[in-house]
């Protein structure tokens, strides 16, 4: 099986520490250890006043240009919805 390339895109400071500690992490039940390979990247890809879509754009340019499979964006800065709620989690099946 092909190993999975991570893509793991923080924001500077506090996000990418937390990215490095996840970076190491085995998948589930100790299945084929070693089966993703997790790069971090901190950057800035987000700013306050723009859109989610425009924070998931920079995401999937920086996935392409990596030749992700996947790619994770991590902040501290709030984003919300087309409604104004917060957004915790906002997934693009690409």
């Amino acid at each position: 099986m092909k190993q999975l390339q991570i893509g793991l895109v923080a924001d500077p400071a506090l996000p990418t520490q937390i990215a490095h500690e996840m970076s190491d992490l085995d998948p589930p039940d100790g299945d084929n250890p070693g089966g993703w390979d997790v790069e971090v990247v901190s950057e800035p890809f987000t700013v306050d006043c723009e859109d989610v879509d425009t924070a998931l754009g920079r995401l999937r340019d920086e996935a392409a240009g990596h030749d992700w499979d996947l790619v994770v964006g991590l902040t501290e800065l709030p984003l919300r919805d087309d409604d104004s709620r917060y957004l915790l989690v906002q997934t693009d099946p690409g």
